[in-house]
């Protein structure tokens, strides 16, 4: 099944190279680990070891005619749950057509939401760990729907980004839920980016998540700097409301060209919900957990990467519960674009 899609997705793509007209592009982007658990509040997982695909992207892009152009992406992972074992299975991740003018642009289908915009494209960290909000399960960094982006201003100061879609993901929609995305980004000066973003979920049974995320990236030859709060309210007929605030702080030096230390830092002040469903950290949802991570990122050539890293959970309690034992990893990930 996963090797026939892979077939299916090659010959796809060399059709539509010869049905349309423009200019097409095939990629991929890759990440995986050699990991093991030094320490897990969990004894089933404490001291496996082994090693997982992450994230593996085959990425078709086509410029079209009349400023139309269009994206096909196929992803596969390793389930990363310590538990299942099975082949790498693709699905679809985007499928969008756009259409730009004037630097505005409009895009339709399988799009990407501006959740984790613009931080995680420019910092380039998604190979060490997810955006706070993707890691947490507060966001979704794909719908289906429509989405528009655009300047507000002459001079790049200021743009916008707004999306509506269905609040399905990638997975199909039962008709009966929606999202609405919206996010204004600023460049003060340059090299600083401050987002400021929100979004609407009406989910199943009428389940409403309410989000608003304030972050800056701050890029110069010295490194990098991210910083991230965030805030959601998660409400249910005959159910208490739930609030959930995280914040992170990212900073990486480049010592060298070929060598940038980091050190990543997540805090949640609240327990998260489905902790255990974390893929590839199995944390627990019986305290507040705080990520350490650190490393360094070695490149090798150009589009590959070696990155050595320490990923560490702390707990703080929550509540009457007793405080969860920390969980430790050691991971030697690999990152290659071709």
């Amino acid at each position: 099944m996963g090797l026939r899609t892979w077939v299916l997705f090659g010959l796809g793509a060399s059709l539509g190279a010869l049905a349309w007209g423009g200019e097409g592009r095939l990629s991929v982007a890759m990440f995986g680990d050699l990991y093991r658990v030094a320490g897990h509040h969990d004894l089933s997982v404490d001291g496996k070891h082994g090693s997982w695909i992450r994230r593996v992207n085959v990425i078709y892009d086509r410029e079209l005619e009349n400023g139309l152009s269009a994206r096909f992406v196929l992803e596969a992972k390793d389930p990363g749950d310590f538990a299942t074992s099975s082949d790498l299975e693709p699905f679809v991740k985007d499928l969008w057509v756009r259409w730009e003018r004037s630097g505005h642009s409009v895009s339709f289908g399988l799009v990407p939401t501006p959740s984790v915009s613009p931080s995680e494209s420019k910092l380039g960290y998604r190979p060490i760990d997810k955006h706070t909000l993707d890691l947490f399960h507060m966001t979704s960094t794909r719908d289906k729907g429509v989405s528009v982006r655009g300047p507000l201003d002459r001079r790049g100061w200021a743009e916008y980004e707004l999306a509506i879609g269905d609040a399905s993901g990638t997975k199909s929609s039962t008709g009966d839920t929606q999202a609405v995305y919206g996010r204004v980004a600023l460049h003060p000066v340059k090299g600083v980016t401050v987002d400021l973003y929100g979004d609407w979920w009406d989910r199943k049974a009428g389940e409403e998540w309410t989000t608003w995320k304030a972050e800056a990236a701050s890029l110069g030859r010295s490194g990098k700097l991210g910083l991230l709060w965030a805030t959601q309210r998660r409400t249910a007929p005959g159910k208490e409301s739930r609030d959930l605030d995280v914040w992170s702080v990212y900073g990486e030096w480049a010592a060298s060209r070929d060598l940038h230390p980091f050190l990543w830092v997540h805090v949640a002040e609240d327990p998260i919900p489905d902790a255990q469903k974390i893929e590839y950290y199995r944390m627990s949802p019986e305290g507040k957990p705080t990520v350490w991570l650190t490393g360094a990122r070695i490149r090798l050539a150009e589009g590959l990467e070696l990155i050595p890293t320490i990923a560490r959970v702390d707990y703080r309690r929550a509540g009457s519960a007793p405080k969860p034992e920390s969980d430790t990893f050691l991971r030697l990930t690999f990152s290659a674009k071709f």
